[in-house]
């Protein structure tokens, strides 16, 4: 009976080692980040599981060099700088050390240049005086500011550039494009009497709308997400304008005038996915057309009867120009594309959360109380 019971004992064990051992991830794909100091001092290899970051080592050294940059390339090349809080490991790779000769160095400091950094310096960098320097990896504040460059200057009149060579020590100060929000369901969507002749609203000047199997006017095409999954950053957004000619606008005033503001939308698919293009898809800002790569809404819930709706994305448009005072950006559906053999849906659009508007000047929008 003893043996019966250490055999049972010797099994359990057994059991918890293995039970464990399947807990313990080790079976994680890793990767190895090897390090060529290109001629100085060693920088020992490091293991990064597949998706994670590889860290910044320490700088090596080199007799008679200053150090500059780990690249993803031996040629260390402008565009080879690594840059080790965005780039995920997903194979084995090789860094190489940039150097420059300690004789003849010049220093390029960049700074934060923003109240409240934590640090004044955000990088130093050597480089050969009178010749060209390679400027660091973009630095990030967070998703409530949009980096727009280094410029020479905190008038952000002279911008870097990678062409220009640089004789004896440079400052450079980034510069910052702080981020509005500015709802889809706060946009007119009553009151649009003007636009009836179009066809684009009831005689009461509620905005039309045409979707799979009604059609909502005014402020029923805005929907509150609920527990969908949408991910709407106010909580409602505006759906149901599956026509030609459907648009949404947005009035924002500008203290002055800028030309470097950055334009964002924030859209998903519903029931089908949708391609939009700078055809099919207008956006306008003063009624000027912009031109824009194509938005591609992938992974739409299909199923009719879910209340689960594909989580909205942002989409960057690209730099536009406002006007002191007024500006109006609209967002306009351009097709005739039915996207179903069945329902009253009658052209290919998104679902219509908000748009971002990066800028350094201040912004206000005209909101309207559909809610």
């Amino acid at each position: 009976m003893k043996k019966i019971l250490l055999a049972a004992g010797s099994i359990a064990a057994a059991l918890t080692l293995a039970f464990t051992a399947a807990c313990t991830d080790n079976s994680a794909v890793k990767y190895t980040v090897s390090f060529d100091s290109m001629g100085g001092s060693a920088v020992e290899a490091q293991q990064v599981k597949e998706g994670e970051f590889a860290t910044e080592p320490e700088d090596p050294t080199r007799d008679g060099y200053l150090f500059t940059y780990w690249y993803s390339d031996e040629e260390c090349g402008e565009d080879d700088v690594y840059n080790f809080a965005e780039t995920p490991v997903t194979e084995d790779i090789t860094l190489y050390a940039g150097w420059v000769s300690s004789e003849g160095a010049a220093t390029a400091t960049f700074y934060w240049n923003y109240q409240g950094a934590a640090e004044e310096v955000y990088e130093t960098v050597y480089f050969t005086d009178g010749g060209r320097l390679t400027k660091p990896a973009d630095p990030s504040r967070g998703s409530d500011y949009y980096f727009a460059g280094w410029y020479t200057d905190q008038q952000f009149t002279t911008e870097y550039s990678a062409m220009k060579k640089y004789e004896g020590n440079q400052s450079f100060y980034a510069k910052w494009l702080s981020k509005y929000t500015f709802e889809a369901e706060n946009t007119q969507l009553t009151g649009l009497v003007g636009d009836y002749a179009l066809g684009l609203a009831d005689q009461l000047g509620n905005k039309k709308g045409q979707g799979y199997s009604n059609n909502p006017a005014g402020k029923a095409l805005i929907v509150e997400e609920g527990q969908s999954g949408a991910n709407a950053s106010g909580g409602y957004y505006v759906t149901s304008l599956y026509y030609n000619g459907a648009y949404l606008e947005w009035e924002i005033t500008s203290d002055v005038a800028v030309d470097d503001a950055m334009l964002y939308v924030r859209l998903s698919s519903e029931y089908f996915d949708a391609k939009l293009t700078d055809d099919n898809f207008k956006i306008t800002v003063n009624g000027e057309e912009l031109s824009f790569n194509d938005i591609n809404l992938t992974g739409a819930i299909t199923d009719m009867s879910s209340m689960e709706k594909r989580p909205f994305s942002d989409h960057g448009v690209g730099n536009i120009s406002l006007k002191a005072g007024v500006n109006k950006i609209r967002l306009t559906v351009n097709n005739s594309d039915k996207p179903m053999q069945t329902g009253t849906m009658a052209a290919t659009a998104p679902m219509f959360d908000c748009i971002y508007v990066y800028s350094t000047s201040d912004l206000t929008m005209k909101e309207f109380d559909n809610i």
